[in-house]
């Protein structure tokens, strides 16, 4: 054995161990681990309704769902999380999973905790699925065949709460009634909800006053919009400047009239925008411009139900980001397009799927400064199973700093 050391061993006398497999460890391992020091409810439901396997899957393996068995022959998920997961299987399970009740009895244990403030918007999902809700809209100034998906965030905790998917012909300011009601039954009750343009209208709005605060972007086309701009006097007085970031932004509020109630309508200037704007405008336009165009470049108008102060307002308006991060998150991290499913309810359980996976990837991200980077450092901690053992690697440098920053999230990670 070592000649040197003095260590003999006659032959016959030591029984090898046989080497089976090398697996990916430490990726699996954290997301796992994360899961239940940080998110116990959402892995407690993962592990008792089987979506485990897959949430790590979409986190981790990231392709399409017919390479999910591949995925897992070669990863520690096997024995952490075992399934099946050849493509019939994972169709079956989304089938099955999509079911009303199985997102009910998810609410019912995720949302426990009173939310201050939420965020809501939609984004476009393309498809050409033969199905009824596959219809044709308009999002990002393109016509095409689309469902839309709705999301609503916690916007203190950056947290997504609660989805929905609608045909692709509704447009987001139908779609807001319906979906706080169906927020209220499941007890999800907002002290301020902070919108963008397209939800937008005098019913929505009155449905809103006395239930929640809210604060929305007054859209271009509207008269409103058009009486704050020209009103707007001399905005570039330095009484009326608010630093935000790097940048310095003019606003001016006042009280108005709207849908029977008394609202606020803030008009802010944002003097780089309008420079970028301007210069676009004036070289398209050098003779035939519009006079009211060229004054509302780098405007915009918001409204709220309350007073909100000027240091306040735009930090408050732009937590609406988080949305939008949580969209991009989705389709590129954790690769929800293109949609692969024929029925509405495989549909159903998918976009269920992708919503607990968006769930832990954001609580992740909350607390890492690059999830990729760092699941991609651990991805190379391998571990070795042996006929009766599982043997870790020794971590290296790179890995041990990952460790020792995320200790204080998933406690023993170094112990592993």
């Amino acid at each position: 054995m070592d000649r040197e050391k003095g260590i003999i061993v006659k032959p016959g006398r030591l029984r090898m161990r046989r080497e089976r497999l090398i697996l990916d460890f430490g990726d699996a391992y954290f997301v796992t681990s994360f899961m239940r020091e940080r998110l116990g409810v959402v892995y407690d439901y993962a592990v008792e309704s089987g979506s485990l396997p897959l949430i790590l899957y979409r986190i981790l393996g990231k392709a399409a769902m017919r390479r999910a068995q591949t995925w897992m022959d070669g990863s520690i998920a096997r024995y952490i999380a075992p399934r099946d997961l050849a493509s019939q299987r994972i169709s079956d399970f989304l089938m099955e999973f999509g079911d009303e009740s199985n997102l009910r009895a998810f609410y019912g244990k995720y949302l426990r905790n009173p939310v201050q403030g939420i965020s809501i918007d939609t984004t476009a999902l393309p498809n050409q699925i033969d199905m009824g809700i596959t219809q044709w809209g308009y999002s990002s100034e393109v016509m095409d065949e689309e469902i839309k998906l709705l999301l609503v965030m916690d916007r203190e905790r950056r947290k997504p709460l609660y989805f929905r998917y609608l045909p692709g012909s509704i447009l987001d300011v139908s779609s807001l009634q319906a979906t706080n009601a169906e927020m209220e039954k499941l007890g999800i009750r907002s002290a301020l909800t902070i919108m963008d343009a397209g939800f937008f209208s005098e019913d929505n709005l009155k449905s809103l006053h006395g239930k929640t605060d809210f604060l929305i972007r007054v859209p271009a086309n509207r008269s409103l919009y058009r009486d704050a701009i020209e009103s707007s006097g001399n905005m570039e007085d330095p009484e009326r400047a608010v630093r935000y970031g790097n940048r310095i932004l003019f606003i001016q509020s006042g009280k108005a009239q709207f849908a029977g109630h008394d609202v606020f309508v803030h008009t802010v200037l944002d003097p780089e925008r309008r420079g970028r704007e301007l210069r676009r405008y004036l070289l398209r336009h050098p003779k035939d411009y519009d006079a009211f165009k060229v004054r509302r470049k780098g405007f915009m108008v918001l409204m709220s139900s309350s007073v909100i102060g000027r240091e306040d307002l735009i930090p408050l308006y732009y937590t609406r980001q988080y949305v939008e991060k949580a969209f991009s998150y989705s389709k590129e991290d954790l690769s929800l397009l293109p949609l692969r499913v024929h029925r509405e309810e495989a549909l159903r359980g998918y976009l269920f799927l992708i919503f607990l996976s968006l769930i832990v990837y954001m609580e992740m991200q909350n607390i890492l400064e690059s999830v990729e980077l760092s699941l991609d450092v651990l991805r190379n901690l391998k571990c070795k199973v042996y006929e009766n053992d599982v043997v870790i690697q020794e971590p290296t440098r790179e890995q041990k700093k990952l460790f020792e920053k995320i200790e204080v999230v998933v406690p023993n990670l170094m112990g592993i």
